[in-house]
């Protein structure tokens, strides 16, 4: 076997990087409702390492991520006419916890979070705002 015949096993992250993610979460924290700050990236993407082709927990954690709210755009969309229903579904429970636990915020106080997403009817040129929330308290 030839050296050649192993590069299939490794990924080339040139490839990945030709893709951009399908949604990005935004977050922005304030210490009065009033007074939010500019809006962060709340699961940023890990720098890649050659280890993490092995052990790579804060990568899946982030692919678990993305997906999740990838499902909370689809759901939010169907639940346009009543979002008290949408707010007391799975999905969205399971995207609040992902942001209170693995998320850290800089303070106690009020946050306030977006989905922006390539939607449907629109050009791949961006992402835009799918779901804004309504500001919560930390």
């Amino acid at each position: 076997m030839k050296f050649s015949d192993f590069k299939a096993l490794v990924p080339r992250w040139i490839f990945f990087d030709g893709f951009g993610a399908a949604c990005r979460v935004e977050l922005r924290f304030g210490e009065t409702r009033e007074e939010l700050g500019p809006w962060i990236e709340a699961f940023t993407p890990v720098e890649r390492t050659a280890w993490q082709l092995f052990h790579n927990p804060r990568g899946n954690l982030r692919l678990f991520a993305i997906s999740s709210f990838e499902r909370f755009i689809v759901e939010a969309q169907q639940y346009l006419e009543d979002p008290d229903v949408f707010a007391k579904s799975e999905t969205y429970a399971v995207c609040m916890a992902l942001l209170k636990e693995h998320v850290t915020f800089p303070h106690s106080g009020f946050f306030q979070f977006k989905v922006q997403a390539v939607l449907e009817n629109e050009d791949m040129a961006g992402l835009q705002d799918a779901f804004v929330s309504s500001v919560q308290a930390t």
